[in-house]
């Protein structure tokens, strides 16, 4: 009869150690003088139950034993698991957490979402999961968990099931990072959702692997738009949380052209302190962010704020998002890390339309329209307008032709005739040289401009009253503010309030802006961009029957010329919708024009504008208004306005002096 050998000993603790062996084959029933003993063969299998129930117990204890350690040092309340989780306090009490990921797949608890000790507990007991193998695994999927759990308990890493984690080893090798560069794109005037500019970061090999940054990688986050979004909704889900957010990687090369060369925006390239410790555990959480998905939002929850997230990943302890409960402006993000000391190396990356102005600013109004031609028929590098140009002029004339032919070229689909003109210029610019854009300015820093959002107390009078008048504006860039760090002819601001005390004793709400912008962007002969603006919000209109705070939307459409880099002029044609009581028929909606001067100058800016309207009512409205702003000292300004407003017969005149403070 067939035999099982059970081999027993008890260690010092009198623990039981049991080993299974089916080498011994024995027709005796008799014990052994080494104390080995044989039982039946019909206890064999109620053995072999219970042997692997052994087995499972001690795994389950191994769990349990973590679980209870990890219990008593309370991981779940540390900041690096709450950040590993993007858990973020809500309401009063310090212990009810939210995450702001909105994907289940993100978490191995279904409670996980609002509970880091459950998403605690589950992910340890996940890693020892021997139900699911490979790249599904969690010890794949989560590795910047399991590396700070089991730093955090001191477990051996051995008594876990082994895993193949290949995706992720290919990924890794793929991701050789040694540096990270945060990138801002600059403000791209025409665009609302970029106006406030955008952040990225760039992942950076050691240069003796790669020596050009364009091969690096590029990591965005952004909202996930369905192809063809009407704009308006566009703008209205991307306020209200309408659109998933989500994490991608793509060569930096893709993110030059398409911010570069296609949107004309440059590129401040801001390389950070971290070490190759820090570098490694922001790329090995992107590996866990693959695929999962948040709301976005453009005020608050955007690119930027998801950025500081990975550096608070990066680096623990830092404390870069308290700041940024209800809006995070790139500018402003990217002042918190410099102000951390987190910044290393600046660099700045021209965009394509920049280096064409460069250049073209050297040229003559002929000169400058002899480029244009030329990138329209080539063969006028026969004529003798051309030939009789210096070898400079013709270096500068061929690399403006060119290189708007190629701007135009990133348009339109590739067209035969046009790459033949480009060919054609090549030959002409390896005959005579390149123009030097060595001596290519770079702009002022904006995270060096004023602060975001901005306090102003003012006193003034309109008519014979005297009033004192104090307004709040929760972002961006006004018109007046001051300019460096911004571009002329750009601004965007969102809620906006402005009330006033007057002599009376009376008090008003003058305005209440949800949004107005103002986006003026200078033409010439090469470049031809619309300019536009929209306000909408309630403003106090004043006339002979009394004044009402009246709801409006108010928008216009036109061009705007550069007289030169300092002074912009800009003409509008407008419309307007109003509710006010005031009218024979509240809803009136009307048209007229806008017409305007933009300059500035040192530290001082300057605003002088003329509108008017001819309301459906027969009410015909006009204004002029001039605003001149002289910063002093940092974030630190006054402001003079004056404002004339005719309606009907009524007629009024006010002029304020404030102190403006931005923070």
């Amino acid at each position: 009869m067939r035999r099982i050998l059970i081999h027993r000993n008890l260690n010092k603790k009198g623990q039981f150690k049991a080993g299974l062996f089916y080498c011994l084959l024995a027709e005796t029933n008799t014990l052994t003088p080494n104390k080995k003993y044989y039982f039946p063969l019909f206890t064999r299998l109620s053995l072999l139950i219970l042997l692997f129930a052994s087995s499972q117990s001690f795994a389950l204890s191994t769990v349990e034993k973590l679980q209870r350690q990890a219990e008593n040092k309370k991981l779940y309340e540390k900041p690096y698991w709450l950040a590993l989780g993007h858990y973020n306090t809500v309401g009063t009490a310090n212990n009810k957490f939210e995450s702001y990921t909105d994907d289940p797949g993100f978490f191995l608890s279904e409670n996980g979402k609002f509970s880091p000790q459950d998403e605690l507990k589950a992910t340890l007991s996940a890693f020892f999961d021997t139900a699911n193998t490979g790249n599904e695994h969690a010890q794949c999927r989560f590795v910047a968990r399991l590396n700070w759990i089991a730093s955090e308990l001191s477990f051996d890493r051995n008594e876990l099931p082994q895993q193949n984690c290949a995706e992720y080893q290919v990924w890794r090798n793929a991701i050789n990072a040694e540096t990270v560069t945060l990138i801002f794109a600059s403000h791209f005037v025409n665009s609302p959702s970029s106006m406030y500019g955008h952040t990225l970061l760039r992942i950076d090999p050691p240069k003796s692997v790669n020596p050009s940054q364009w091969l690096s990688y590029a990591v965005n986050f952004g909202a996930n738009v369905r192809e063809g979004e009407n704009s308006l909704f566009y703008a209205w889900r991307g306020l209200t949380g309408g659109y998933p957010g989500l994490f991608a990687m793509e060569p930096y090369y893709k993110k030059i052209k398409q911010y570069s060369n296609i949107e004309n925006r440059g590129l401040w390239e801001y390389q950070l302190d971290l070490t190759p410790e820090e570098v490694n555990k922001l790329v090995v959480h992107l590996w866990e962010l693959k695929g999962i998905s948040f709301d976005y939002f453009f005020t608050d929850e955007n690119c930027s704020f998801r950025l500081l997230e990975l550096l608070e990943i990066a680096r623990p302890n830092i404390d870069l998002l308290s700041t940024f409960d209800y809006k995070a402006i790139p500018t402003d993000t990217v002042r918190v890390v410099r102000d951390h000391g987190m910044i290393k190396n600046i660099n700045y990356r021209a965009s394509h339309i920049e280096k064409i102005k460069y250049i073209a600013s050297s040229l003559s109004p002929v000169q400058k329209t002899l480029a244009h031609d030329l990138s329209i028929d080539t063969g006028l590098v026969e004529e003798e307008e051309y030939k009789s140009s210096s070898p400079g002029d013709k270096q500068n004339i061929l690399y403006v032709a060119y290189n708007y032919l190629r701007h135009k070229q990133t348009r339109t689909a590739r067209d035969k005739a046009m790459a033949k003109r480009s060919h054609r210029l090549l030959v002409e610019i390896n005959e005579h040289g390149n123009a030097d854009l060595s001596s290519l300015p770079r702009p002022f820093d904006p995270i060096e401009g004023h602060k975001t959002m901005s306090m102003a107390v003012a006193a003034g009078s309109e008519g014979s009253e005297e009033f004192i008048e104090g307004q709040w504006r929760m972002t961006y860039h006004d018109l007046l503010d001051p300019g460096p760090g911004y571009p002329l002819g750009l601004g965007i601001e969102m809620l906006g309030v402005t009330a006033r005390q007057w002599q009376s004793g009376r008090s008003t709400l003058e305005r209440l802006d949800f949004v107005e912008i103002n986006s003026f962007a200078g033409r010439d002969i090469l470049f031809k961009p619309s300019s536009w603006r929209v306000n909408g919000g309630m403003e106090r209109i004043y006339s002979d029957d009394g004044d009402q705070l009246a709801p409006h939307i108010t928008g216009g459409r036109g061009y705007s010329v550069e007289l030169n880099d300092d002074l912009l002029y800009y003409t509008l044609i407008t419309g307007r919708y109003e509710y006010n009581e005031m009218h024979n028929g509240n809803h009136q909606v009307g048209a007229g024009i806008s017409l305007g001067i933009i300059g500035e100058i040192y530290n001082m800016s300057t605003t002088l504008d003329l509108t008017t309207y001819k309301l459906l009512n027969g009410v015909e409205r006009y204004s002029m208004s001039f605003g001149l702003s002289y910063e002093f000292a940092k974030n630190k300004a006054i402001r003079l306005t004056a404002e004339g407003v005719k309606e009907g017969v009524y007629q009024e005149n006010n002029i304020k002096l404030g102190y403006r403070h931005y923070f």
